[in-house]
């Protein structure tokens, strides 16, 4: 799919997945601006309870992470300057601010790291991802750096990205230090609080979800404490090494769980049995975890488990565990490859149809999805290939392959995202796309199998 996923540039922002609004509330955009936020009149008597100063916090990084966090602490009562450096982010990060109902004065989005000058606080939210399996603190390291161009004595900084423990420590301070000629601790302080942001969860938002803080020391703890208290309940963790391998924690283990139930629908499969119908049977136990089998994908849970991996070979301890699972969920997509060559042998035959373009149901990021992986492991085998989805906008929107698909239908259509908001369309998509002798493989469950002759649930 390449670019068409999601527009890419050079900033953070274009890094991390682009908030946009579509039209109605409903549409993935403002999903993340209204389900991640808590409503300003609760936030503004959790403010006013606790009577905090008025503070001038700066964002660095305005993707899915710093803006829903700009906008809670905006509607907390303090000023948000959000500075990306990419310019269509900025103007999403605006758009998205001004729904939430905040002026340009309570928000508002910066091209320079000049513009950050005189916050108090900064809090950087960038992306951390891998080249080649090994992590990639490029840009936490840009964005320390302009953070010390613009801070002064006194300021707090906080690191929300996922990184591996001693980062903070051994990464950011130095770079902060050197390029401020200030002390960590006696002139600013340092603090480190993973982000938990769930895009398309309207269940876990910032205001309830716990917000773990760690600091470079007692002052630098209670300070970010202070300011997420003002929008949530705050977790103190004892070092912040502890919190930052605390994260990668959170994020590994579903990845592992993931790979177990990956290779329980391997031999599923390879018994002739409904992978679905066996866990249906196992969750009759009071204390089973309900994982389901997939493709992996996305920002977090497909790259933290390398940070990770690259902390434990830094300190001599081998992570066979991590390392299997890995390697079992990243082969998920060429497994499913395998089988849909088996339902249409012949390449020539048509081009393949993936229904649902996104790494999860109910978000617009398109990074590393099951049908970005699907597409590179049937191009390795010669298929061609169309991504089409209702939701997410650009190259790969439904609306745009609608009419050529329904005047030359597909003899292989496989959906691979459902969303909430399409469930009940999503037969009739798929169904206008296939032709009447086609197969649908069904890799969620959502669709009905009484609507096609040729249907097959992978699982």
């Amino acid at each position: 799919m390449g670019d068409a996923q999601v527009r890419r540039g050079p900033g953070w922002g274009a890094s991390h997945r682009r908030l946009r609004r579509t039209g109605t509330q409903s549409e993935g955009g403002d999903r993340v601006s209204t389900t991640l936020s808590r409503p300003r009149a609760t936030l503004k008597r959790r403010r006013d309870s606790r009577r905090e100063a008025v503070l001038q916090v700066g964002i660095v990084g305005t993707g899915y992470v710093g803006l829903p966090l700009g906008i809670a602490l905006a509607q907390a009562g303090h000023r948000i300057r959000g500075f990306d450096t990419d310019q269509d982010q900025r103007a999403s990060a605006a758009e998205h601010a001004a729904a939430a109902g905040l002026t340009v004065e309570e928000f508002v989005a910066v091209p320079e790291p000049a513009g950050l000058a005189g916050c108090d606080v900064f809090i950087i939210t960038v992306p951390t991802p891998t080249q080649l399996g090994r992590p990639d603190l490029r840009h936490v390291e840009a964005a320390c750096a302009s953070v010390a161009t613009a801070m002064a004595p006194g300021a707090l900084v906080i690191l929300e990205s996922t990184v591996s423990p001693g980062t903070t420590r051994n990464v950011c301070l130095p770079i902060l230090e050197q390029a401020s000629g200030l002390l960590g601790g006696p002139d600013f302080r340092l603090a480190y609080s993973p982000e938990r942001i769930n895009p398309g969860d309207p269940d876990h938002r910032i205001g309830s979800v716990p917000k773990v803080v760690a600091g470079l020391d007692g002052a630098s703890l209670e300070a970010a404490a202070a300011l997420y208290g003002g929008v949530t309940d705050v977790h103190r963790a004892p070092s912040i090494e502890v919190a930052e391998l605390a994260k990668l924690v959170e994020n590994t283990q579903r990845d592992v769980n993931v790979a177990f139930v990956n290779e329980v629908s391997n031999l599923a499969n390879a018994l002739g049995l409904q992978t679905s119908e066996v866990l249906e049977v196992a969750a009759t136990k009071w204390n089973f975890l309900p994982f389901r089998p997939g493709v992996v994908g996305g920002h977090c849970i497909a790259e933290d488990p390398h940070y990770l991996l690259a902390a434990g070979e830094a300190s001599g301890v081998a992570m066979p565990t991590v390392s299997a699972a890995r390697a079992t969920n990243a082969d998920r997509a060429d497994r499913i490859a395998d089988a849909l060559a088996s339902a249409q042998p012949d390449p020539a035959d048509g081009t393949v149809v993936i229904y649902g373009a996104s790494y999860k149901a109910n978000v617009l990021d398109c990074r590393n999805s099951a049908a970005d992986q699907l597409e590179r492991a049937l191009a390795r085998r010669g298929y061609r290939t169309t991504v089409v989805d209702p939701l997410v906008e650009g190259d790969l929107a439904f609306e745009r392959h609608h009419a050529a698909l329904i005047a030359n239908p597909a003899g292989l259509v496989v959906a691979a995202i459902v969303h909430d908001r399409f469930a009940e369309l999503a037969n009739a998509h798929v169904r206008q796309m296939v032709r009447r002798d086609g197969t649908v493989v069904d890799l969620t469950g959502a669709l009905d199998p009484a609507g096609f002759p040729r249907y097959i649930r992978f699982d």
